[in-house]
């Protein structure tokens, strides 16, 4: 079986890249930040119906605080999602994706898949640490690991 754009650009080294970058934010906060890619979509579904779909699929609200964050791509359509659970909505003020969000779509509309990953998780990690900041018995409750497919 041949491998999609996706899979083709997210290389191992690459991905390691992306979970290093999870790994760093999430020792400054207690939220959780997993990544999902995805060369295109469904065809009956937005980017934002995709990303609200596969968070309940992959089962990312199962975090104690409800303050998982979910980066969803559509690689080869260049399209992206970023959604909070409900304990992250109802602690930040309206907008607070709206920065991250589009210093991401900058480094992607360049092509700059992995920096604007990288980016917009570290931006994840400062902003989260004032509403959930990370504590001393943290435990990794999504796996780290980024899905490409």
């Amino acid at each position: 079986m041949s491998k999609n754009p996706a899979q083709t650009y997210f290389t191992n080294e690459r991905k390691q890249r992306i979970v290093a970058a999870i790994q760093a934010a999430e020792l400054q906060t207690s939220g959780e930040v997993k990544i999902m890619i995805e060369d295109k979509l469904p065809t009956e579904q937005t980017v934002w119906e995709r990303a609200k779909a596969l968070f309940v699929d992959l089962k990312l609200y199962e975090t104690q605080d409800r303050n998982g964050v979910f980066i969803f791509l559509s690689f080869s359509e260049r399209k992206f999602a970023l959604l909070g659970d409900v304990g992250i909505d109802k602690a930040v003020p309206d907008g607070f994706w709206d920065e991250t969000r589009n210093r991401m779509r900058n480094e992607f509309v360049k092509g700059n898949f992995i920096g604007g990953l990288e980016l917009g998780i570290a931006e994840i990690g400062e902003s989260l640490k004032s509403f959930f900041p990370y504590q001393i018995d943290d435990i990794n409750e999504l796996s780290d690991d980024v899905i490409v497919r």
